[in-house]
């Protein structure tokens, strides 16, 4: 909630009182399944529920619950998350000029689990690899990632910087705005370093690369149309 506490909308969390005051059974970190059949019994005109990855929801409702990953919903927000990302690298001392430099995003970590490979898997190194064959061999290229000692070991990109994480109580809030600082990226298939690319290129020309594989599950990869950026470079 600290990020979103800096943004400028109207986004409140469901409590747990507004879930349902009564209900002994629920959850004080997030709603379960068994919770959410319960509340949209409830409450069916108050609780969107996502019917198929990447729609973008019918705004008439007062909570929703879901990913809808579309390129035109995020659009909709990055410069909203642009001004939230600024306004708390400023008032935390971490601001970063803009760069002519590339970030690359490695996600691994939670997406090395049995179940996250079979929803999302990996980029290889054959990935990373093609991708930088797009930019200037030149071009430095600074390192984001979940995994760092992976990054040293098997990534091995001519002028490459691995960054490590500043000191500051979401690390992660910090490397989403530190990528967004940069005019060239290549992203993981990840919506972190997705959010990354697109915050700020209203503001500026990015030169980004995309996994044209953005899941391992098959049924979703044909949904991943919806995520696309048409101004991005897919390998």
């Amino acid at each position: 909630m600290y990020f979103l506490s800096k943004c400028s909308i109207n986004l409140e969390e469901c409590t747990v009182g507004e879930r349902f005051k009564n209900c002994r059974a629920i959850s004080t970190k997030r709603i379960k399944a068994k919770e959410l059949k319960l509340l949209k019994t409830l409450f069916p005109r108050s609780i969107y529920v996502e019917k198929e990855w990447g729609e973008i929801p019918d705004d008439s409702y007062n909570y929703f619950f879901g990913y809808f990953q579309n390129i035109n919903l995020a659009k909709k927000y990055s410069s909203i998350f642009y001004d939230a990302l600024n306004l708390i690298a400023r008032e935390n001392n971490f601001v970063q000029s803009e760069s002519e430099y590339c970030f690359i995003h490695v996600r691994r970590g939670d997406y090395c689990t049995p179940q996250a490979m079979a929803v999302h898997g990996i980029m290889t190194e054959e990935y990373y690899n093609s991708a930088i064959e797009v930019f200037d061999k030149k071009i430095r290229f600074d390192v984001y990632s979940n995994d760092l000692a992976w990054v040293r070991e098997n990534l091995l990109i001519s002028n490459m910087h691995v960054m490590d994480n500043v000191l500051f109580q979401y690390p992660d809030i910090v490397d989403l705005y530190r990528m967004s600082t940069y005019q060239n990226g290549i992203i993981a298939n990840s919506t972190f370093s997705f959010w990354a690319a697109l915050i700020g290129s209203e503001r500026t020309q990015k030169n980004i690369v995309c996994p044209e594989q953005w899941f391992a599950d098959p049924h979703l990869q044909k949904l991943s149309y919806k995520l696309k950026n048409s101004k991005w470079i897919y390998k």
